[in-house]
């Protein structure tokens, strides 16, 4: 098994609209791309089959004529932010929503206002967590965001592409310091290789922590080895397990979540990284 610190990335905001959405799609299956499929053949994909919420990562900012009917359902939009003021140009009014919303609604043909962000639009900003089940679902909870996680349902941990083995998050009550000085290392460790080491060792809350993570990884391993599907599998994984989840939201949304995972009755481990992630914002002046 492998051990890892919480993270985040913030992703930037130029990278091209199909290209962003493909790799917030890619992080639910772990997947690569076949036979050369490119981004936009990726996002087709997920319109005929109906898994859309995929597309509500791409974010689109449009400038049109201000108090029309085009431009106004958006203002009735709840997925939307419309503004209107004479400040950015005089009849013109900013918006900025998703790729989703304007494929639902057949609003496609508005690409044609297709805009860069200004000042005057409501900026929606991407992050990509690395964080185990538990604070995942306690990020997702934010239900204005749209999120893709990977899933333990089709993604196999014994396979080559995720080394064989299973990635659990070190929790904030752990010293990794004491597990590499006690165990060697973060990596590598196995039940029946490092039992001894695990039942001798005086360090307890590791001990007994790395004991546990590695049982469940040799009871996950053995369940597929003896057939089962990963859907089946994963029933003996913990909450421990490393995810990727990707979160996407308006800058309002993410000045909410900073009031509440900011707090200090907030989850240490979801409380350290938002209150890091909180002064980047700050610095790349997302919010004020």
């Amino acid at each position: 098994m492998k051990l890892e610190k919480a993270s985040y990335e913030i992703w930037d905001e130029k990278v091209p609209l199909h290209d962003h959405i493909e790799r917030c799609g890619r992080i639910c299956y772990a997947s690569e791309p076949i036979g050369g499929e490119k981004a936009v053949e990726f996002c087709n994909r997920l319109i005929r089959s109906g898994h859309l919420s995929v597309l509500e990562h791409g974010t689109v900012y449009l400038s049109m004529e201000s108090e029309t009917e085009e431009s106004l359902k958006y203002d009735e939009n709840p997925y939307s932010e419309y503004y209107d003021n004479d400040e950015f140009e005089l009849g013109r009014a900013c918006i900025s929503t998703n790729l989703r919303v304007l494929i639902e609604n057949n609003w496609l043909k508005d690409l044609t206002y297709l805009c860069e962000p200004t000042p005057y639009h409501d900026k929606r900003i991407t992050v990509k967590w690395n964080v185990n089940r538990a604070i995942a679902n306690e990020i997702v909870r934010h239900r204005k965001f749209s999120f893709s996680q990977q899933s333990t349902r089709y993604c196999n941990f014994s396979k080559d592409r995720f080394g064989n083995e299973l990635t659990f998050i070190i929790p904030s009550w752990i010293d990794e310091n004491v597990i590499i000085k006690e165990f060697g290392s973060l990596n590598g460790l196995s039940y029946h290789k490092d039992i001894d080491k695990f039942q001798s060792s005086e360090c307890a809350n590791e001990s007994n922590l790395l004991q546990g993570l590695a049982f469940s990884e040799a009871n996950y391993l053995t369940l597929l080895k003896n057939g089962s599907k990963p859907e089946q599998a994963r029933d003996v994984l913990p909450l421990a397990l490393k995810t990727e989840l990707v979160m996407t939201g308006f800058a309002h949304n993410w000045t909410a979540f900073f009031k509440l995972r900011c707090d200090n009755h907030a989850h240490p481990d979801v409380r350290r990284l938002a209150i890091k992630l909180r002064d980047e914002f700050y610095k790349k002046g997302y919010i004020v």
